[in-house]
């Protein structure tokens, strides 16, 4: 089992999540705020446990635009709200198991 998976498919994300039965240690795929609500079906993707964290990183910033990681529902909750205010349109969303 790879320890660290980045999933780059150009808005194909969800249909790659759907294939996994059980989410490595880390993964990241990309996002696009524009097109958020395909981001929300990612987060909620059922290969990612209940002990899964979420933090994002946007455009090629050098940094988690959140302070501490934070559940899945915590996540949608911020994606639904577009909480994350930028310029850029995309990013990297990360997940962490356990």
């Amino acid at each position: 089992t790879p320890a660290y998976i980045k999933i780059d498919v150009e808005g194909f994300e969800k249909r790659v999540l759907s294939g996994l039965s059980k989410a490595p240690a880390y993964v990241s795929f990309e996002v696009n705020t524009e097109y958020i609500e395909v981001a929300i079906d990612c987060v909620s993707s059922p290969c990612f446990s209940r002990a899964a964290t979420f933090n994002i990183i946007i455009a090629d910033a050098p940094r988690y635009e959140l302070k501490d990681w934070v559940t899945k529902n915590r996540m949608v909750e911020i994606l639904s709200s577009r909480e994350i205010k930028c310029a850029e349109t995309n990013g990297d969303l990360f997940v962490r198991e356990g």
